[in-house]
């Protein structure tokens, strides 16, 4: 289907009318008046040349340039670039023909990686001459910047349709370069990478996090401002193609801020310039145009370092104002959150209009025909908020690719996460949306098992590949469940690519020194929220550790993420296995000496229970000598306990069956255990003979200490059994020894 003069859809086989309707696609794809130019300043480096530079190169990459990060100094040995003494000899060839990927067909790109390999001699000497030209004078030839495009599905329904769409049709450009052009990308990358590494993005455009991160983010933020009254204002920008227009001579800024080479710089970016493209239809390889995609379909070594292009909008963001700062005991040092990556997504966050309107203002600062050419869409875009004030606020501005300013949609939560592809609730949310990714990822396993994967690339394709690729789908409800099957798919995996016995250790999986070392989450902006939300939930429920220690279901449920994801490893205690590290904050210290938590004494409705009441009320149980006497000996009477607590009679009987779990003599409030003192190694006393059964006994000791004068102390011990002995000093009584600390010291 193609569209007439008329601007109407009509049905056409003819190659003419294929050919124009195709070439409107790619016109459509960077619009002639949104194209941006590149700056003379960039050849020049004139100061008068410096206004045709965009302003966020003047106002931020030249500063950047003037304090070159220590990557500079990796391309430098003894004061000499490294890159003249690098070449392409026989040991290069060889790496190349074994790390290229083989079994590329002619007409995807060329002459085939086999025949490159199998080529005679005088051919192989030939490509050496012509790479090392390359290499040395950094001129690529035009052949080189000729792409083939295919079109490729962006779902299983899209329809050959060219044209109809105002946006991008259903199918999704993919660009192949030559074989021998991959060849040069390859001994180019082998020069940059080990100084230069790959981001994250280049694996499912991944910087940060994946959009289920982006939904757990979103919940605990807005859970948080709620529980502290504070205003909160998000704005999820999409990347309305945004790596596919930026144009070379940006990227080609951020390598010299890197401190690359003038050499390679220039021969990464001549890459990114416009070459010829051929697209690939029924009618054969039609003529598409000279033409200049950007990041997302040009260059491969760009693509690889994208995410350094991010960063540039990145720490701009993290300096504006008003962040969410977030504390917890976990790591020593906070986190300020202004703005995160998730896939190719950006969610700017603030506590304050002004904060949020600088988020905005930076981001036009950065995008547009003004810019460096990448388009946040404002339609695709939307703004939430919440004000406790119950003021209202209108939408920011986004600018466009001509660099005007359009109204972000605002949008309720839940509008929110569907936008981001997240499937919430309960019921059949499985096979809407794991069931066909867990197909595929099963699908995986076994060909990743007839590949036999060295370590490395094993440890990639878990936390780079099959791990986002669950949590992009999975759900809340069914996400216990993931979980525990994804663990298992993993380890198989591992023992059928390695090799490994059945009883390898669960440990070995997960230790990142000896064994496979799954990627740790501690960096990641949700992890920070996510501890924070931990710590608060334990303080208002009065927990003496981490909330995943006693999962228990509380009624009434508490709505929350974190009270639904606890109800929900409430249900699967039995199956769900938790390791935690953490580090108790000040508060979940006990009063006194020695003393000890009450929650483990208790049964699972009795630990829900209490939880309930110490939400309710601000006097919070959570040891057992809040309820015993100063000396920590007995559990103070009813009536003394209500005016202690000051909870209510509903409360007082729950509290009295919570009572009766603490380990007390028969018939008395006697503890067996006290609290506020510390245990000393049980030892034979004698002379004590008429002490009853848990009687006390007083014992003199004198203490000698190096460097000090000797002090005399003294023992309490307690009688605990009735069992005696009778040796040579006479009879001998089982005592257990305790050493009081001084009331008030």
């Amino acid at each position: 289907m193609i569209r007439d003069a008329n601007d109407q859809p009509r049905y056409s086989e003819h190659r003419r009318d294929v050919e124009a309707g195709l070439r409107a696609t790619l016109d459509n794809w960077i619009p002639a008046n949104e194209r941006t130019t590149r700056p003379t300043h960039l050849d020049t480096w004139d100061v008068r040349d410096g206004p045709s530079a965009p302003r966020f190169i003047r106002d931020w990459l030249v500063d950047d340039m003037a304090q070159p990060p220590p990557i500079h100094h990796a391309f430098l040995h003894n004061g000499k670039c490294t890159w003249d003494a690098y070449r392409y000899d026989a040991d290069c060839q060889a790496q190349c023909d074994r790390t290229l990927r083989r079994g590329v067909s002619p007409g995807f790109g060329g002459v085939s990686q086999e025949l490159w390999i199998a080529a005679p001699p005088a051919i192989r000497e030939r490509e050496s001459l012509i790479i090392n030209t390359i290499l040395r004078t950094g001129l690529v030839p035009p052949s080189l910047k000729r792409k083939q495009m295919i079109f490729l599905p962006k779902a299983a329904t899209a329809h050959g349709v060219v044209g109809l769409d105002p946006g991008s049709p259903p199918w999704r450009p993919i660009t192949v370069q030559s074989a021998f052009a991959s060849r040069v990308f390859t001994v180019i990358r082998n020069y940059i990478g080990p100084q230069l590494p790959n981001e994250e993005l280049q694996h499912g455009f991944q910087r940060h996090r994946t959009v289920h991160d982006a939904a757990i983010l979103t919940t605990l933020l807005l859970e948080r401002a709620q529980r502290k009254g504070h205003e909160l204002f998000l704005v999820s920008k999409d990347c309305l193609k945004c790596y596919d227009r930026v144009p070379g001579w940006v990227m080609e800024y951020v390598y010299l801020q890197l401190g690359i080479p003038a050499t390679p710089r220039r021969l990464m970016a001549a890459f990114l310039t416009s070459g010829q493209i051929d697209i690939r239809t029924a009618f054969g390889w039609l003529n598409g145009g000279t033409r200049e995609f950007g990041l997302g379909q040009g260059s491969i070594l760009a693509v690889m370092h994208i995410g350094y292009y991010m960063d540039v909008l990145q720490r701009r963001q993290q300096q504006g104002p008003d962040g969410v700062n977030i504390l917890h005991h976990q790591s020593p040092d906070g986190r300020v959150i202004n703005s995160t990556l998730f896939v190719d997504d950006a969610l700017d966050i603030a506590t304050s209009y002004t904060g949020i309107q600088h988020r905005a203002t930076t981001s036009n600062i950065f995008t547009g025909i003004h810019g460096s050419g990448g388009v946040f869409g404002a339609a695709k875009s939307f703004m939430i908020y919440y004000s406790p004030s119950g003021l209202h606020y209108p939408t920011v501005d986004l600018n466009d690719g001509l660099g005007l300013p359009q109204p972000v949609t605002m949008a309720p939560p839940m509008e929110g996460f569907k936008h981001l592809g997240i499937q919430q609730g309960f019921g059949g949310t499985w096979d809407i949306t794991i069931s066909a990714t867990w197909t595929k990822l099963k699908q995986d396993v076994h060909r990743a098992a007839a590949c036999q994967l060295t370590l490395r690339q094993f440890q990639y394709l878990v936390n780079s590949v099959w791990l986002p690729r669950i949590l992009y789908r999975t759900t809340l409800s069914p996400a216990i469940h993931v979980a525990s099957a994804f663990d298992t798919l993993i380890r198989r995996a591992a023992r059928r690519n390695f090799r490994l016995p059945y009883c390898t250790p669960r440990a070995f999986y997960y230790d990142t020194v000896h064994g496979l070392g799954l990627r740790a989450c501690e960096t990641h902006t949700v992890y920070d929220v996510m501890m924070e939300a931990l710590e608060d939930w334990a303080k208002r429920h009065g927990l003496t550790t981490h909330p995943l220690a006693q999962p228990a279901q509380m009624k009434p449920a508490d709505t929350s993420f974190l009270g639904t994801t606890l109800g929900l490893l409430a249900k699967h205690a039995a199956t769900c296995g938790v390791v935690a590290r953490w580090t108790s904050p000040t508060w979940q210290a006990p009063k006194r000496y020695n003393d000890r938590p009450i929650l483990p004494l208790l049964d699972g409705q009795q630990v829900g229970a209490l939880m309930v009441i110490n939400r309710r009320f601000p006097w919070q149980l959570r040891h057992v000598g809040d309820v015993c006497n100063i000396d920590g000996t007995y559990v103070l009477d009813d009536d003394t306990l209500a005016v202690r607590t000051g909870w209510p009679g509903t409360a007082l009987l729950t509290l009295r069956r919570v009572l009766q779990a603490i380990p007390t003599i028969p018939g008395s409030r006697r503890l067996r255990l006290p609290v506020g003192r510390s245990p000393r190694p049980a030892t034979t006393m004698g002379n004590y003979v008429d002490t009853p059964l848990y009687g006390l006994v007083l014992r003199a000791v004198l203490l000698t200490r190096p460097n000090s004068p000797d002090e005399l102390s003294y023992v309490i011990g307690q009688r605990t059994a009735l069992a005696t002995r009778t040796d040579a000093s006479g009879i001998q009584l089982t005592i257990t020894n305790w050493h009081e600390h001084r009331r008030g010291s």
